[in-house]
């Protein structure tokens, strides 16, 4: 330990120069101290924004892709629906071949039944 008298024997030897360069030094100490914290406040800014952005691309995504779910949703029912439309027309269009069939049958057992009383009678 040093004692007090020495103490204050080495206080007095520094001049007010040596408080001047001191105190220089300390402010020097006091801004490199500040621009540190200044430079980490930014860096962790940046990085807020960076999260910021990427939510907000993410949160985009996800917007996109309910809308290509919904497009796909769409597409599927309105292929469903021709689908539908499709198969009605070919079950009425199998319909109305059988109708004309049917007709052509009779037409044709009309004919012949007209032609078979044109005729005379062979004996």
């Amino acid at each position: 330990m040093i004692p007090i008298s020495l103490a204050f024997f080495i206080l007095a030897q520094i001049t007010a120069a040596d408080w001047a360069g001191y105190a220089a030094l300390l402010t020097i100490v006091a801004k490199v101290f500040a621009d540190w914290i200044n430079r980490r406040q930014d860096r962790l800014d940046r990085e807020s924004a960076a999260r910021i952005v990427l939510e907000e691309l993410k949160a985009q995504e996800a917007r996109v892709k309910d809308a290509a779910s919904e497009r796909e949703g769409r597409i599927v029912a309105k292929i469903d629906e021709n689908t539908d439309i499709s198969k009605t027309a070919l079950d009425m269009a199998n319909g109305t071949n059988e109708k004309i069939k049917n007709a052509m049958e009779t037409v044709v057992e009309v004919a012949k039944a007209i032609e078979s009383q044109g005729k005379p009678k062979e004996d």
